[in-house]
């Protein structure tokens, strides 16, 4: 146990180093304010510390993962590299002015994430922030309207994702084609971002209490990842939307009566292949723009 300790320790020394060694490498080559280009840098340092607090629930640790990589790691590749980009940006220009204002809107919104993830521990006032027990649990009133509230999810994924494809509502690296009325731009691009997800998943959950069965679940977990990721122009919708809720299943497996090898190997291969489709979408449609708007 004393080894391990002492392992970590040295990983974790070696791993600010690293960072601050990063951290250098980008601060002389990026063309806007210093101070600007610190702040985001030390925000998104504090959002992956507090990411593997003790906490910290995994699906929070997962996110915060990829958003570290996507936004800081992956800015200080491309310092270093001074690669072109290939896929859109948006209004993004290229100055001084423009990094500033993407580091300072990335960092505001690490920012928030993480008060909302303080603000949402306290509400449970649970010390550990880990569930070691599944009681499946769901409201009295499910079971009679179980149907309906499928139905009412799968047109709501369909009716908003198709939406956000026809009219390029909100669109990664893509300029709005259409702005409605305040908010209902942001309020699609949240249904995309979160909403949808969340609502499906708690279905999920609840179908399991009722029925001890995952399939509907899984379908429309997957389905739903699927038509936001392509929606989106967004390779990564699909695994965030996704990922989380297989890995609650994968650590309270042996908690959930349904699994078997058989049903590992479904979900599993199942994913997999949806993930390849919005991979193979996605990349198509950022590259050539949306084909039913540029008609």
């Amino acid at each position: 146990m004393v080894k391990y300790s002492i392992i970590f320790k040295y990983l974790k020394i070696s791993g600010f180093l690293l960072w601050i060694a990063l951290f250098f490498e980008g601060l002389f080559k990026y063309p806007g304010s210093v101070l600007v280009y610190t702040f985001f840098s030390l925000v998104f340092l504090l959002a992956l510390v507090d990411g593997f607090s003790r906490k910290t629930v995994s699906s929070y640790s997962f996110l915060i993962i990829f958003i570290w990589l996507g936004f800081w790691l992956k800015l200080i590749v491309h310092l270093w590299l001074n690669y072109a980009y290939l896929e859109p940006v948006g209004y993004f220009e290229g100055t001084p002015k423009s990094w500033d204002s993407v580091l300072i809107v990335s960092a505001v919104g690490a920012l928030g994430m993480m008060l909302g993830k303080t603000l949402f521990g306290q509400y449970l006032k649970n010390d550990s922030g880990h569930v070691d027990v599944i009681t499946p649990y769901a409201p009295s009133w499910y079971v009679g309207r179980r149907v309906w509230l499928w139905t009412v999810a799968a047109g709501s994924i369909v009716l908003i994702s198709g939406l956000n494809f026809f009219y390029g509502i909100a669109q990664s690296g893509f300029i709005p084609s259409l702005k409605l009325p305040w908010p209902l731009n942001g309020l699609i691009a949240w249904f995309l971002g979160f909403g949808l997800a969340a609502g499906v998943t708690t279905l999920a959950y609840w179908d399991y209490s009722i029925r001890n069965k995952m399939t509907v679940g899984l379908v429309g977990v997957f389905l739903e990842g699927l038509l936001s990721s392509v929606s989106s122009f967004s390779r990564a919708i699909y695994l965030f939307h996704t990922l989380p809720f297989l890995m609650v299943l994968a650590t309270k497996r042996r908690l959930i009566s349904i699994f078997n090898f058989k049903y590992y190997f479904f979900i599993a291969g199942s994913w997999i292949f949806i993930l390849f489709v919005s991979l193979i979408l996605v990349t198509l449609l950022r590259f050539s723009g949306n084909p039913i708007i540029n008609m």
